[in-house]
């Protein structure tokens, strides 16, 4: 029997991943140049933007996939 833990945890990753990979998406696809110009704006260089948004995808595909989780680590069953 799954435990529900598990469960819940696996319904709030997708649905964390899912909302943030369309927002990380829709940040490459062609808003990035508002990025970069946000970032200008506070002091930091425009070029992270572009860190920022990779990384938001590809974070949200590892959230769903459930990468680094307790489950997944090896250390977890030690």
């Amino acid at each position: 029997m799954v435990n529900r833990y598990e469960v819940s945890a696996l319904i709030l990753r997708l649905i964390l991943g899912i909302s943030f990979f369309i927002h990380g998406l829709t940040k490459l696809q062609g808003g990035i140049e508002n990025t970069v110009g946000w970032f200008s704006s506070i002091g930091l260089p425009g070029f992270l933007a572009f860190g920022v948004a990779v990384l938001e995808v590809a974070g949200e595909v590892a959230l769903m996939l459930g990468l680094f989780s307790s489950g997944f680590l090896p250390c977890s069953f030690c």
